[in-house]
């Protein structure tokens, strides 16, 4: 899906981010709480984000507690910003781990004509793990 969005934003030339999202110590919540403690958490994120997204962004998991989100417009930076403080805020209990409540990291990036999907999405997870090494709980974009 990454890659059909990126070929058409190429081919209509139109702008496109791309937001990789990770929930932040999620191997300690599972061996705190346990897998199926941990699928829930799942569940509560994405419905903590769908519940906030404009229509026209896709969502998609992209691999165990990793997320992607596809905008097209000039508000990857704010939306993701938005979207790290509504997790935090929800409050969610995290008690393997020091700051005790779930929190997520965030890597955007955004397209320019001379890139491919595969790039892309490698820059986003380099921001994401800036993010992480940051501190996590945050946004970072290069």
């Amino acid at each position: 899906m990454v890659a059909n969005q990126f070929d058409h934003a190429k081919q209509q030339q139109q702008k496109w981010s791309l937001i990789m999202i990770d929930i932040d110590e999620f191997k300690q919540y599972n061996d705190y709480y346990g897998h199926v403690a941990g699928d829930q958490l799942l569940k509560v994120f994405v419905d903590i984000i769908n519940k906030i997204l404009p229509p026209n962004v896709l969502f998609a998991r992209y691999g165990g507690e990793e997320f992607v989100l596809i905008t097209q417009d000039d508000q990857a930076m704010s939306l993701a910003e938005e979207l790290r403080q509504r997790i935090e805020h929800a409050n969610l209990e995290h008690l393997g781990r020091d700051l005790k409540r779930v929190t997520a990291s965030f890597g955007v990036v955004t397209y320019t004509n001379e890139e491919t999907v595969e790039e892309l999405l490698h820059k986003a997870d380099e921001n994401l793990y800036m993010a992480k090494r940051s501190g996590r709980n945050r946004v970072y974009a290069s």
